[in-house]
């Protein structure tokens, strides 16, 4: 895996909120902590997307007003949404 050299600042506040938890939670340096942090938020992105479009299909045949959404495209959507989140947890 290639890595890109990223600079950036933060509040002293902050340094001294991760350099307090470094020791206790087993990390090396702040880097891997910062990694780590970026991973978690990214990967807390991606979920609340999926979910979203889960809840989105959700009871869409019952909405008043609209067409029901029928079998074949619920399945359609469920095996979209499958194989997403599949490629994403390197399942294939």
């Amino acid at each position: 895996m290639v890595m890109q050299l990223v600079t950036f600042k933060l509040q002293q506040d902050i340094i001294k909120k991760i350099d307090t938890i470094l020791k206790p939670k087993k990390y090396n340096n702040r880097t891997e902590f910062i990694r780590e942090a970026i991973r978690d938020k990214l990967n807390k992105i991606e979920d609340q997307y999926y979910e979203a479009r889960l809840r989105k299909y959700l009871g869409a045949g019952r909405k008043k007003g609209q067409p029901q959404t029928t079998d074949a495209e619920m399945r359609n959507i469920r095996e979209e949404v499958s194989k997403e989140l599949i490629k994403k947890w390197g399942l294939e």
